[in-house]
């Protein structure tokens, strides 16, 4: 299980080729994964540009009609460095970290004749989380709105249910917890939980807060455990 704490775009300089006005570029981080960035082709390239070198291991997407996207790493001369493909299916891509990145594009192309758009995208390092114990919960959230009259009238303003999973940890030694906790104490945006890197189809890359931070905590025999809940936002 993976965490990327640290999505590089929201310091960098985001730009497009084709970018609509009304839904520029920059809402790639905006907090609201709905509030898109919109091409006004068929296909576009968004360019993010940073002040120094980068390391970069992975990238994940959401909310996208792309029916291929490609990520690209440039040196600050501008060498390629590497051209990794996103998946699709799982809108991510993990590989062997790549140094000196001072530039990256990510290149989007929709089926003819939509426009292409995005929710958002993240780039970075992915902390590797210790593996959640074998209890854990997957679980949704409901924020639909219902009511019912006295005589049985049922009406409701149906919303898309939520992800979100109980998650429960242990490491021995207390340090590995502590760079946790702080990892998860300083977060202020959403994050990419990646549960299953090696295996995405079983649970998709998530778009989430970490509800309530770090919970449970306790000391068994110098073992510490505490839990987690990754939560689904748009």
């Amino acid at each position: 299980m993976k965490i990327l704490f640290d999505n590089l775009l929201w310091n960098a300089t985001l730009s497009a080729l084709h970018a609509d006005a009304g839904y520029p570029v920059t809402n790639l981080r905006h907090f609201f994964l709905k509030k898109l960035f919109k091409s006004t082709a068929v296909s576009d390239t968004v360019t993010i540009s940073f002040t120094v070198d980068k390391s970069i291991d992975c990238c994940y997407l959401a909310l996208t009609n792309a029916a291929t996207a490609t990520l690209k790493l440039y040196s600050a001369a501008m060498a390629l460095l590497a051209t990794k493909t996103i998946d699709i299916a799982t809108l991510a891509v993990s590989f062997a970290a790549v140094s000196g990145v001072r530039y990256a594009t990510i290149e989007l192309a929709a089926t003819s004749p939509a426009l292409v758009y995005l929710g958002t995208a993240a780039l970075g390092v992915a902390y590797t989380m210790p593996d959640p114990r074998h209890d854990w919960k997957p679980g949704s959230v409901d924020n639909s709105v219902a009511s019912e009259s006295a005589d049985g009238q049922y009406l409701v303003n149906k919303a898309s249910a939520l992800r979100a999973y109980d998650l429960n940890f242990f490491v021995q030694d207390f340090a590995d917890y502590l760079e946790i906790f702080a990892l998860v104490t300083a977060v202020e945006r959403p994050v990419f939980v990646d549960l299953f890197e090696g295996a995405r189809a079983t649970a998709l890359p998530m778009y989430s807060i970490l509800d309530g931070g770090i919970t449970n905590y306790s000391k068994d025999h110098n073992v510490h455990r505490f839990s987690l809940r990754p939560r689904e936002v748009r």
